[in-house]
């Protein structure tokens, strides 16, 4: 059996490992959620700031700026997003986990 172990810092993950060791279920490490690693997460930040230049009056105005910013998304900036990924994961392992500069 195989077991997904998420919030590895909790004070009683050492209780679960114990308990799952016990019964000779394999641990899986669970990945952080790294915004780091996520390319979408470049393109939600520069939604929001044009949102905020934009400064919509109403939720009306807002979803159709929305609408037509995420159309005009271009799939060269997208690739440009995917082409940085192997540099985003070089970084997140020198960083040891730690924040980056992505």
């Amino acid at each position: 059996m195989r077991y997904p172990l998420r919030h590895r810092a909790t004070c009683c993950t050492h209780v679960k490992l114990n308990l799952l060791n016990c019964v000779c279920v394999c641990v899986l490490e669970w990945p952080s959620q790294s915004p780091d690693l996520n390319p979408i997460e470049n393109l939600w930040k520069e939604l929001k700031t044009a949102v905020h230049k934009c400064s919509p009056s109403n939720l009306t105005e807002l979803e159709l700026f929305c609408k037509a910013e995420w159309e005009n998304i271009s799939v060269s900036r997208c690739a440009k997003l995917i082409e940085t990924y192997p540099k985003r994961l070089t970084a997140v392992i020198a960083a040891k986990g730690g924040a980056t500069k992505y």
